[in-house]
């Protein structure tokens, strides 16, 4: 099943990720439900949108997207949550590219920013 959250006070209709940085997760496991996702990722930043597909990647896997309202908090959970392990699957975190879904019979497109080449440069720590 396809789900979606959305943040208090903004209508199913428009459904306009706005700004912000978009996250692409791969390999979860069939007993997290968007609640567990969004709660996971909150930890590391403020989530704006966590949506769960409900078909698989093309690797066969189990895949979501969350979207923060800044780069560093999607930094942070993309270095924090990349291999951590949930009921036993590792995550794979990386940055979203395109990415476009079917919701109430309409498509809806979303790219991310081109100021975020920042998060695609190792860090040196």
């Amino acid at each position: 099943m396809e789900s979606e959250r959305e943040p208090e006070g903004q209508s199913g209709h428009n459904r306009d990720w706005g700004l912000g940085i978009t996250l692409f997760i791969e390999n979860l496991p069939s007993r997290m439900q968007w609640k567990g996702l969004w709660h996971l990722f909150a930890r590391h930043g403020e989530v704006k949108r966590a949506f769960i597909a409900k078909k698989l990647s093309r690797g066969g896997k189990r895949f979501s997207f969350v979207r923060f309202g800044m780069e560093s908090d999607a930094s942070r959970a993309m270095e924090r949550l990349n291999g951590f392990s949930v009921y036993g699957y590792r995550l794979t975190v990386k940055l979203a590219n395109h990415y476009k879904w079917r919701v109430s019979g309409k498509h809806y497109h979303d790219q991310i920013n081109k100021g975020v080449d920042s998060l695609r440069q190792p860090r040196n720590n």
